[in-house]
């Protein structure tokens, strides 16, 4: 607020009174009546009217002898000064104007501050494994975090994890972490990175690029084959060689039985090997039960006596 015009005080019809100051939207002077007791002040300012009563301590009157110790007055005018150059009047309770009024007030207004962020947050980690940091609300609660690589989907978790450092600054109750592994999610080369808040706004931060690892071709080699001996085809028969193509082998007739009697046992045996001659080879014969001997018994009739030369003959 600047001061353009401030004329000395001058005396009015049954009241005293000036204005003292105006800096920073807010007016203050002092009024009384002539018997030295406080009285009402009214400011007037884009159609706007606030009053007063003039009852702050003032010393330096009490000590002139013009008031019993109060007189002073002080009226905010910030809500309806507008950006530029504004009139203020100021009267007494007769509508006379006070000394110093009208008032002209050049007004710029303080540069609005910025709201308070709904959410906090920021990036601890960022490498090709693993995305990781914090994030809270204003008043130190977890909040989502969501987290986009790339051309993937938007992957939206729970910043629970604990982080005693956030709560050792009183900035949470114990949480507030997050993290998120990257592996199997970057591609190749440069990745874009995002990470918002629940309010859309972005992390400080992000976006930023991470480098997806390159994974070098697998040169796949062939099982070695085992050297096998060359395969050396048959020479062509010559023109004078004579391919006799011989009959299949055909078993010998069996010698009739006239022929069998004329063979010696040597050639029986020749026959037998070369196959001209079967013998068929009988079952083993069946068991057979000894016979039971049995001793006649004794025949008490004595035998019949025989002549000399017939007990000789018979050995009796």
């Amino acid at each position: 607020m600047e001061l353009i015009d401030k004329p000395s005080p001058s005396p009015t019809i049954g009241y005293l009174g000036a204005v003292d100051d105006d800096r920073q939207g807010r007016l203050s002077g002092w009024a009384i009546t002539r018997q030295g007791d406080p009285c009402e002040v009214t400011a007037t300012v884009n159609s706007r009217s606030f009053a007063t009563a003039s009852d702050l301590p003032r010393p330096d009157l009490a000590a002139k002898g013009q008031s019993r110790g109060a007189g002073g007055w002080r009226i905010e005018l910030v809500d309806a000064l507008e950006p530029g150059e504004n009139r203020i009047d100021i009267t007494l309770p007769d509508g006379t104007p006070l000394s110093g009024s009208p008032r002209m007030v050049t007004w710029t207004p303080a540069p609005t501050a910025a709201p308070a962020p709904r959410h906090l947050g920021a990036i601890d980690s960022a490498n090709a494994r693993l995305l990781s940091g914090w994030a809270l609300t204003a008043t130190g609660d977890p909040c989502e975090v969501t987290i986009t690589v790339g051309d993937g989907d938007p992957v939206t978790m729970l910043s629970e994890g604990t982080r005693a450092d956030l709560a050792a600054k009183g900035m949470s109750r114990g949480a507030g972490g997050w993290h998120l592994f990257l592996e199997g999610r970057l591609m190749p080369g440069a990745n874009r990175v995002t990470i918002a808040l629940p309010d859309g706004s972005a992390m400080p931060g992000s976006p930023l690029t991470i480098e997806g690892q390159t994974v070098p071709p697998v040169e796949v080699r062939p099982a070695p084959v085992p050297a096998m001996a060359p395969v050396t085809a048959p020479p062509p028969p010559s023109a004078s060689a004579v391919v006799t193509e011989l009959p299949p082998r055909q078993r010998p007739a069996m010698p009739s039985l006239v022929e069998l009697d004329e063979l010696s046992l040597d050639d029986l045996a020749l026959a037998v090997a070369s196959g001209r001659i079967r013998v068929d080879t009988p079952p083993p014969p069946e068991p057979v039960a000894p016979p039971v001997l049995s001793e006649a018994a004794a025949d008490p009739t004595p035998p019949p006596r025989r002549s000399g030369w017939v007990a000789r003959l018979l050995g009796r």
